[in-house]
This record gives structure tokens, C-alpha cells and sequence, in this order.
């Protein structure tokens, strides 16, 4: 059964390891923890990227078009002059993220682009906090959930 493994981890690698070689024994102990990572191909990671710039770009596109909607849809906020002038600002701020991400795929720079995602998450896991807060454990819990296949996507493109 393990013989099997170590051939499955050699063809998704497309990288041979012979036992005994420097490489081999270097690998073996992180192998099976980052097997499921490991074995998408960097342009995959970066389509996953692109997805989170995608998803950045609808939230901030409805935060800055739509502010006393997403305000409240999303925080529980009644329209005001405040929400009405800081929502947008949130946009903003998903918007130039998304941006970046964008502008990263076009050069090809996956681990920058796991890097930017990754400073995001912060703001996202503050974002499922509050969101937790105002509109409860059904929305609250799919924003958390949001932020960590985010986050798994980070760092997977960190490590591409």
C-alpha cells in the first residue's frame, strides 16, 4: 500500500524519486501532509486565484453601486449618510485588491498573488466577524467558510 502511494506521488509530481537520494528523504516527511496542494499545477492555483479577484471585484462592485443594499444585506446596517459614504469605501478596498490580483495573473506571478490573498484574508475574517455578528450563524458561517478556501488558495499559490 505505501509502495502504491509513493508511485501516485511521483506521477502527480512528475518529479522521480529514487529511495535513498538526498531528494527522497528531504520530501517523505512533508509529502503526505501537502499531497492534496502539491499536486495542482501552478496554472491551476492561478485560475483559483483568479476566481478570488473575480469574487473580490463582485463584492466590491456591489458595495460601491449598491451601498444602503450590501450595508445592510451584509452588516445589518439601516441606510444612512455613514453607511452611504463608508460602504463604497469597502468597494473600494475590494476593488483595488481585485486589481491587483488581476494585474499579478497577467504576469504570471502566482506566489505574489498568494501573497496579496493572504493579506486580504486578514480583512476577511474581520469582514465574516462582523457579518457574524449583525445577520447571524447562516451568513456569518458561509463568509467563514468563504475566508478559509481563500485562505487555502493563498497558500497554495504561495507554494506554486
Amino acid at each position: 500500500m505505501e509502495s502504491q502511494q509513493k508511485l501516485v506521488r511521483q506521477i502527480v509530481r512528475k518529479q522521480p524519486t529514487f529511495p535513498g537520494s538526498q531528494h527522497h528523504k528531504s520530501k517523505q516527511n512533508t509529502v503526505e501532509a501537502s499531497f492534496t496542494m502539491a499536486s495542482l499545477q501552478a496554472s491551476t492555483w492561478r485560475t483559483l486565484g483568479l476566481s478570488v479577484a473575480a469574487s473580490y471585484t463582485v463584492l466590491g462592485a456591489l458595495d460601491v453601486l449598491l451601498p444602503y443594499r450590501a450595508g445592510y444585506e451584509f452588516f445589518g446596517l439601516p441606510p444612512s449618510d455613514a453607511v452611504g459614504r463608508l460602504v463604497p469605501l469597502l468597494g473600494v478596498r475590494d476593488l483595488a485588491i481585485a486589481a491587483a490580483l488581476f494585474a499579478l495573473a497577467r504576469q504570471g506571478k502566482g506566489p505574489e498573488m498568494g501573497t496579496v490573498i493572504l493579506a486580504g484574508t486578514i480583512l476577511c475574517v474581520w469582514d465574516a466577524v462582523v457579518i457574524w455578528q449583525a445577520k447571524g450563524p447562516k451568513l456569518g458561517g458561509t463568509i467563514a467558510a468563504g475566508v478559509v478556501v481563500v485562505t487555502a488558495i493563498g497558500i497554495g499559490l504561495v507554494r506554486s
